[in-house]
């Protein structure tokens, strides 16, 4: 008996070590991005739109594409923003791509037909059935496309009146595939949900593609806000048509750069949009896009190993890639914590999980100052900033269960739903009511996870693991914020 528990312990304690290594590896490979954010140059200017070189060259023809599905709430708002972009008339093509099923349609038509500029060429593009989601919606667009640069926009943005001024001159260069601009966000103040999920984005808006686009490193395309070459989509395939339910955005801008071509990020050309309005529906934004995420990665990595590229920067590629399936590692890393401290002792390893509380201390602090750098628009004081960074790390633990749901999708083969993120200002009384009766049903498992690691740190009290309790503690606050956010009245916490 005594040597079966001394097996089990040993098994415990080594697959324990492995899943620690795997989240240290992961906070680290973040940790040495931010230094190198800090230690590299910033960004060169774009080119001036109003320069004299860019006056004396012919501006290119661009066709704005605007996949829409069930958009009633945003789709005039739209419209109305890129039809007042300045950019001549007769260099520009905005192309509707319509799948909707609800009024949406009907709102497009009335705004073509009572409300649309003159001289401003809008399509209003519909198909019989929804074959390939966006990425099928996209492709039928480029078929018709008359442009030889394609802007694309989803329904929640707003795009600037100079944007195309600001991010066609960056096309001079031959080897650009895309270009992607920053996202702002409406409302980003407006609870702590919000300011939670504006910083999640800017890791990667603030930080990453900054640095990724004055780096060798790949830069992701995020599906909105940005321009592409027509040629590059062509000579890559076009959008991936989610038969595959993978994430038509991340395939393309990672194929194109394999390629040769290569991708650019302005940060200074900000496009701001709409933030998921409830926890609901940023909980099912996630487990959307780790599905999608989890199925591009899978079939990224043969690509990105058989290329040509540098082996730093294939062997970044796949801890990027890799960081889409990290969500079991965390879930496991807090639920078996007491369980391995007690296999450790059985062995007598104090002095092991002294290191331990050390490298475990050492991957929270290697994580703040990346979230840290993304808050540098958001306006907040340091106390403020300071509580937002408490919750956002402790949200993306509370996320795990979403994003690992997403991950079995993925590895199963089962096809994904692609629902469509409601819009605040599209949501009806009626929709909002039926959604809260279905929210604390949906999300007791998070609820349930809250309570579960609240009870394994008061074992930790019992069994004087005190170093545990600080990270327990957090991992259920996570959880909790995730669990009750969506139960809420509103489903916003402020």
């Amino acid at each position: 008996m005594s040597l079966g528990m001394d097996i089990l312990a040993a098994i415990l304690l080594v697959c324990y070590g492995f899943v620690f290594v795997s989240v240290l590896v992961s906070a680290t490979h973040k940790f040495v991005l931010f230094l190198l954010f800090i230690t590299r140059p910033e960004e060169g200017s774009a080119p001036d739109p109003d320069s004299k070189e860019e006056k004396a060259r012919e501006l290119p023809k661009v066709t704005v594409q605007l996949p829409l599905y069930n958009e009633a709430g945003v789709a005039e708002r739209l419209l109305t923003a890129v039809s007042a972009m300045d950019y001549p008339r007769e260099k520009l093509e905005i192309q509707v791509l319509d799948d909707s099923t609800d009024r949406t349609s009907e709102i497009v038509a009335n705004f073509l037909t009572f409300k649309n500029p003159r001289g401003v060429k809008i399509e209003h593009i519909r198909r019989p059935s929804r074959e390939g989601f966006k990425g099928g919606a996209l492709n039928n667009g480029l078929r018709q496309a008359s442009g030889s640069l394609i802007a694309v926009f989803d329904a929640e943005f707003i795009p600037p009146p100079e944007f195309l001024r600001n991010t066609v001159p960056v096309f001079a260069d031959e080897q650009v595939a895309f270009v992607q601009a920053r996202w702002e966000h409406v409302g980003r103040s407006r609870s702590w949900l919000a300011a939670v999920q504006a910083t999640f984005l800017d890791s990667q808006f603030e930080l990453e593609h900054p640095l990724r686009s004055r780096s060798a490193l790949l830069l992701q395309f995020n599906g909105s806000a940005g321009v592409w070459r027509k040629r590059a989509i062509e000579a890559n395939g076009g959008w991936t048509q989610s038969a595959d339910y993978s994430a038509e955005d991340l395939d393309l801008s990672y194929k194109a750069q394999i390629a040769g071509w290569t991708g650019r990020y302005l940060g200074r050309v900000a496009t701001p949009a709409e933030l998921p309005a409830s926890m609901h529906d940023f909980r099912t934004q996630q487990e959307k896009w780790s599905h999608l995420g989890s199925n591009s990665s899978r079939l990224l990595f043969p690509l990105v190993w058989e290329s040509d590229l540098p082996a730093l920067v294939k062997a970044e590629t796949t801890l990027q890639l890799l960081s889409r399936w990290t969500n079991v590692p965390v879930i496991l890393l807090f639920l078996l914590w007491i369980p391995a401290v007690l296999a450790g002792r059985r062995f007598e390893y104090e002095s092991l999980w002294s290191w331990f509380v050390i490298a475990a201390s050492l991957a929270y602090l290697l994580i703040f100052p990346y979230f840290w750098v993304s808050q540098r628009r958001s306006g907040a004081g340091i106390w403020r900033k300071l509580w937002i960074l408490l919750l956002t790390t402790a949200c993306g633990v509370g996320l795990t269960l979403i994003r690992a749901k997403g991950n079995a999708l993925s590895l199963f083969g089962r096809p994904c739903a692609f629902p469509t993120t409601p819009k605040s200002a599209g949501e009806t009384p009626e929709a909002s009511i039926s959604s809260q009766r279905r929210r604390f049903e949906i999300y007791g498992p998070e609820v349930a996870a809250s309570f579960l690691l609240g009870c394994l740190a008061w074992v930790a009290v019992v069994v004087d693991a005190v170093h545990a309790i600080p990270f327990l503690c957090h991992a259920a606050l996570g959880f909790l914020f995730v669990g009750v956010g969506a139960a809420s009245r509103n489903g916003e916490c402020t």
